[in-house]
């Protein structure tokens, strides 16, 4: 698809999110001077974003700055307040390392669920067996161990491939936040993000 034909959304400098927009409404938008080149977008998809880029790197046709402060930072952000950038950026930082932290803890948690589904599986079917295989018990007693292991150990892991899957939906999304902040170098991405 081409990306005339796609539907944009746009951010302003304090994180508002407008949209979307048709190429056409986009184009009326530049011609009032009220997006520029350096306005953020980013095309909506059912799967997620590519991250926030400038209108200018899809589109050859919208080049320079809005009238509007659209691409700047706000006027009460804390580097136009007159802070220390670096205080800012381990502020920055610190906020992204704790939410990496729980989104690899939400991670952990799904695959401790998942473990303890198939041992609460494996458990309850080997009682049935157990149970099935002495003097009293019976074959139907040991199906129905092993039935009652799946019925409870199945649903169980499931929640825990949920769980985790949240986990790194989090993580991916914290991944394109921090890749697309103004707020820290490159190499304090890298280190936000525990790469090498």
């Amino acid at each position: 698809m081409r990306n005339e034909d796609k539907s944009w959304l746009l951010t302003d400098a304090k994180g508002n999110e407008s949209g979307p927009f048709t190429y056409t409404q986009l184009k009326e938008k530049y011609a009032a001077k009220q997006i520029g080149g350096d306005t953020l977008c980013m095309p909506k998809t059912l799967f997620g974003a590519s991250g926030w880029k400038p209108l200018s790197s899809y589109f050859h046709d919208f080049e320079g700055e809005a009238d509007t402060a659209s691409a700047s930072l706000p006027a009460d952000s804390a580097i136009s307040r007159g802070e220390n950038p670096d205080a800012v950026a381990r502020s920055v930082m610190t906020r992204y390392r704790e939410a990496y932290l729980v989104a690899r803890a939400t991670t952990a948690i799904g695959g401790t669920v998942k473990v303890v589904a198939i041992c609460l599986a494996v458990f309850v079917a080997l009682a049935g067996i157990v149970i099935a295989s002495s003097e009293r018990g019976s074959v139907p007693m040991g199906i129905g161990g092993v039935l009652i292991g799946l019925i409870f150990g199945v649903p169980i892991y499931v929640l825990g491939v949920l769980v985790s899957a949240h986990g790194q939906v989090l993580k991916a999304s914290l991944d394109s936040a921090v890749h697309t902040t103004p707020f820290l170098t490159d190499a304090q991405k890298l280190k936000v993000m525990s790469l090498p």
